[in-house]
């Protein structure tokens, strides 16, 4: 795979200041960005040609192409004059890409799949007798809990987003506790039961690691220059989405970054 990203061309993906974003993969699943039609099938020419002289094959079947369009923007590209399916949807590693940047969808599979696992357990562990609690709240801390949150350090939360996550989170600790809503506890009181904290300030906590980790990273890794980079371009008008690094300030008051910018 290392030898098929060499090949590429260099300049004919997404341009982040003075960098060209082409090509993201992780082991054999491969990214492919470009800005312009035209350039990203240049860039699938190119590596599909690089692929079949190490003996490797596209899936057509499985590859897709999505466009980030507020409007529908249609977009032909073929492989050995087969025609790639254009999706609105994508799931890549566990996360959903969607071509109008829709954070809610992607929240809302990972508080469906967090729900499913935990009435999984219910019978099993929640309402398990011989169990008790704290042995109850470190097997949602493992199994559900990372469900819940997955890939939450590196998107900005909106409002909506993180109340759906909190609403699984009490579902789930309610459950525990064999509490309902009839019952009229309250969420700070569930909490101080379970001796866990509230899932918004252990999503920052995580926000602030990966900070930290990216950091530490060398400067030509590709996720410090996306981190340092600002896209080529303007923004729509009326309001904006929330930016990854506004998201952090708004919650903390700390520039994420250590950088000034306006």
């Amino acid at each position: 795979m290392d030898q098929i990203i060499e090949n590429l061309p260099k300049t004919a993906g997404y341009k982040m200041g003075n960098t060209f974003f082409h090509v993201v993969c992780y082991a054999d699943d491969a990214v492919l960005i470009a800005d312009t039609e035209d350039n990203l099938q240049r860039l699938l020419h190119a590596f599909n040609l690089k692929a079949k002289q190490l003996n490797m094959i596209i899936n057509t079947e499985k590859t897709k192409c999505l466009v980030t369009s507020k409007e529908a923007v249609r977009c032909k590209l073929e492989v050995d004059s087969k025609l790639i399916e254009q999706v609105n949807h994508f799931q890549y590693l566990g996360v959903g890409i969607s071509s109008y940047g829709n954070l809610q969808k992607e929240v809302r599979e990972h508080t469906m799949k967090a729900s499913r696992i935990s009435g999984c357990l219910n019978d099993i562990v929640w309402r398990n007798k011989y169990l008790n609690t704290e042995s109850k709240i470190r097997i949602y801390k493992a199994a559900i809990r990372p469900v819940i949150t997955y890939a939450a350090e590196t998107r900005p939360d909106t409002a909506k987003t993180m109340q759906m996550m909190r609403t699984t989170e009490m579902k789930v600790l309610r459950s525990i506790h064999g509490k309902t809503l009839h019952d009229r506890a309250r969420n700070e009181d569930i909490r101080e039961w379970s001796k866990i904290q509230d899932i918004g300030r252990w999503v920052r906590q995580r926000r602030r690691h990966w900070n930290k980790h990216v950091r530490r990273m060398d400067d030509n890794r590709l996720a410090k220059k996306a981190q340092q980079n600002n896209p080529i371009g303007k923004r729509s008008q009326g309001r904006p989405p929330k930016r990854w690094r506004e998201c952090w300030t708004s919650s903390s008051g700390e520039d994420l970054l250590g950088l000034n910018r306006r």
